[in-house]
């Protein structure tokens, strides 16, 4: 990479990786295809290269693929010096890490929601609260906490089975979350 950010060369891997062909890729920006909410730290890291604050730079970033998709990578990059101790050009090793990424944002989305109908879980319904509250204190506006049984639940389970239970707490989520505003919250706390 150039110290203005263009590729200079790419391997195969590269192009693979970003869908795009290793000709197109040469002489085009980092930028161009790195997804905007990653850009200012990538950027920043690039001044700190040039000035010559920074010899090595590591992170997590995604880039935006030539069929639109994202790849998320390990990048670490390393500033090459002529021998005079001047910066040349940047060079960077990266590693395919979406499948990791997948993984990460799945088990989050376990740990925060409940499996069967996919509505957030007590901890959730415990930090939306508290925030709800904290907005309440600041502004003044009100919140409103509703806590729904479903009767006679344990008697559809016994009789009907965990089967034909679990579609109807499936059922009764979508209701709910068909019934309120986007900005409201329906969670399993049970």
């Amino acid at each position: 990479v150039h110290l203005d950010g263009r590729l200079q060369r790419v391997n195969d891997a590269f192009a693979h990786l970003t869908g795009y062909p290793a000709a197109e890729l040469v002489g085009i920006r980092f930028s161009d295809l790195t997804v905007e909410e990653d850009l200012s730290d990538n950027l920043h890291a690039l001044e700190q290269f040039v000035s010559g604050v920074m010899s090595v730079y590591r992170t997590e970033k995604r880039y935006r693929r030539a069929d639109g998709g994202i790849v998320w990578v390990s990048l670490i990059v390393s500033l090459v010096r002529d021998a005079a101790g001047d910066p040349v050009n940047l060079i960077s090793q990266m590693q395919d890490i979406t499948d990791q990424k997948a993984a990460e944002r799945e088990l989050a989305d376990r740990a925060l929601h409940d499996p069967l109908t996919g509505l957030p879980n007590r901890i959730l319904f415990l930090d939306r609260v508290e925030v709800a509250l904290s907005r309440m204190e600041r502004s003044g506006a009100p919140v409103a906490v509703f806590f729904i049984d479903v009767d006679s639940f344990k008697l559809v389970n016994d009789r009907l089975g965990h089967s034909v239970g679990d579609r109807m707490l499936i059922e009764v989520a979508a209701r709910l979350r068909g019934a309120l505003r986007s900005e409201d919250t329906v969670c399993r706390f049970g």
